[in-house]
C-alpha cells in the first residue's frame, strides 16, 4: 500500500471514529452560525436526531445559548477568536442530563472550545467541541472534600494543642485577673457613689444660694428700686438729679431682674411641683425670651407621667447646660428641646443651627480638655444608667442626645 492510499484510509477511519466513537461532542457551523454537521455525540447524550439539527440555526436548536449571552463568544470566534470555556465559571455550554445516573449534579458539566474556522485565509464559520467533565468534577469535589476534613482536624489538633498550652498559661494568671476585676469592680462602684454624692451637693448648695439670692441679695435690690423710685419722685423737678437717679433705677431693675432670672435658673422651684416636662417648657420658654434666640419645645408620652426625681433633675441639667452652652459659643438663630418617652425609656433631644464644631476632634480630648460643661453633662447622664452623645461638624449646627432606659415612672 502506497504511502497516498494509506493517507486515504487513515483519513476514513479518523472522521468515522470522529463522527460516531469520538468521546466528546463536535459541531460546525457556517458564518451564520447555520450548523453543517454534529457527530454522533450528540444523538448519544441529547437524544437529538444529527440529521434535524444541520442545516438549523445554532440559535433556534439551543435557544438558551442566546438567553446565557453565549453568542457573544460566537461572535468573537468568527472574528478569529477562540474561546475556552471552564466548568468552573460556566458549568456548561448546552444542557443535557449528565451519563451517570448516580452523579450530583442534574446538569452534566462540561469544558468546551469554541474556535474559528480558517479556509485559505478567510474565516468561514465555526467548530466547537465540547467534553463531559461531570465524572471528574466530581471525583475534584470529593477530594477537595476530603482534603478539607483532613485540613479541618489538623486545624483541630493543632487548636487543641495550643488551648491546652493556653489554659495552662492562663492557670498562673487567672488569680491575679480576679483579684484585678475585684478591685476595678470596687473602684468603680465608689466612683459611682462619689459621683452621686459630688452631684447631689451640688444641687443642695445651689438650693442653698438661690435661697440666699432671693432672700438677701434680692431683697435688697428690691428695696434700692423702691427708693431710687421715691428719689425721682422728690426731684421730679431737678432735670440733671432726675436724668441720673433714672438711669441708676433702669440699672436696678436690670439687676432685679438678672437676679430673679439667676435665682429661678439654679433650683426652679416648678420641677419639684409640676415635674420634667412643663418644667423644661418653662425654661425654654425664658431662655429664649432672655437671650433673645427663637427656640421650641416638643414633649411626646409623658403627660401625667413623673420620672425618678434623680432621672428629672439630671435630664433638666442636661438641658440647661446645652441650652447655655447655645447661647454662649454657638451663635445659633434657632434652638429646639425635644423630650420623648419611648416604651421604658426617655430620649432627650436638643440642637440648634449654630456655627457647630468638629466632634471628632473634641472626642479624642481629655476630660480636662473637654471643658467641664461636657464632662459634667456625660456624667449626669451616666449617673441615671444613660447615654450621651454630640453630633457637630463646622458650620452645621450641633445636636445632644441623651438616652436613659429602664425608666421608673409613676402617674402624675
Amino acid at each position: 500500500m502506497n504511502p497516498t492510499e494509506l493517507l486515504n484510509q487513515l483519513d476514513h477511519a479518523l472522521k468515522q471514529w470522529l463522527s460516531a466513537s469520538a468521546p466528546f461532542g463536535v459541531f460546525a457551523t457556517d458564518s451564520e452560525l447555520n450548523i453543517l454537521y454534529a457527530n454522533e455525540w450528540f444523538e448519544r447524550h441529547f437524544s437529538e436526531n444529527v440529521g434535524g439539527i444541520c442545516g438549523r440555526n445554532l440559535f433556534a436548536v439551543y435557544p438558551e445559548l442566546l438567553e446565557r449571552g453565549f453568542d457573544h463568544y460566537y461572535r468573537e470566534a468568527l472574528m478569529g477568536q477562540p474561546r475556552l470555556l471552564s466548568h468552573r465559571f460556566h458549568k456548561y455550554l448546552i444542557a443535557a442530563a449528565p451519563i451517570s445516573g448516580g452523579t450530583r449534579f442534574e446538569i452534566m458539566q462540561q469544558s468546551a472550545l469554541i474556535s474559528p474556522v480558517n479556509i485559505d485565509g478567510k474565516i468561514q464559520g465555526t467548530v466547537t467541541m465540547i467534553e463531559d467533565v461531570t465524572e471528574r468534577v466530581g471525583r475534584e469535589n470529593d477530594l477537595y472534600i476530603q482534603i478539607q476534613e483532613r485540613e479541618r482536624l489538623l486545624l483541630s489538633e493543632i487548636s487543641a494543642r495550643k488551648l491546652a498550652e493556653e489554659n495552662e498559661r492562663l492557670k498562673g494568671s487567672f488569680e491575679t485577673l480576679r483579684l484585678e476585676g475585684a478591685e476595678l469592680l470596687e473602684f468603680g462602684r465608689a466612683r459611682e457613689k462619689l459621683m452621686h454624692r459630688i452631684i447631689t451637693s451640688q444641687e443642695e448648695e445651689r438650693k442653698r444660694i438661690a435661697r440666699d439670692i432671693h432672700d438677701h441679695l434680692g431683697q435688697q435690690l428690691t428695696a434700692l428700686r423702691f427708693a431710687l423710685e421715691l428719689l425721682r419722685q422728690q426731684h421730679a423737678e431737678g432735670t440733671n438729679a432726675t436724668a441720673g437717679i433714672a438711669k441708676a433705677q433702669a440699672i436696678a431693675e436690670k439687676l432685679d431682674a438678672e437676679v430673679d432670672y439667676l435665682a429661678w435658673e439654679l433650683r426652679p422651684a416648678e420641677i419639684d411641683d409640676i415635674g420634667l416636662e412643663d418644667a423644661l417648657r418653662t425654661f425654654v420658654a425664658e431662655w429664649s425670651e432672655h437671650f433673645g434666640i427663637r427656640s421650641e419645645f416638643n414633649a411626646f408620652g409623658l403627660h401625667e407621667v413623673r420620672l425618678k426625681p434623680d432621672v428629672e433633675i439630671n435630664l433638666y441639667r442636661i438641658a440647661q447646660e446645652s441650652l447655655n452652652n447655645i447661647a454662649k459659643h454657638a451663635n445659633a438663630a434657632r434652638a429646639s428641646v425635644m423630650l420623648e418617652r419611648r416604651d421604658n425609656s426617655v430620649v432627650l433631644i436638643v440642637d440648634d443651627d449654630g456655627d457647630g464644631f468638629d466632634a471628632a476632634a473634641t472626642a479624642s480630648l481629655s476630660e480636662m480638655e473637654k471643658g467641664m460643661g461636657l464632662f459634667g453633662m456625660k456624667e449626669r447622664a451616666a449617673l441615671v444608667g444613660g447615654t450621651f452623645r454630640i453630633e457637630s461638624s463646622d458650620g452645621s449646627g450641633t445636636s445632644v442626645f441623651v438616652r436613659i432606659d429602664t425608666v421608673t415612672v409613676e402617674g402624675g
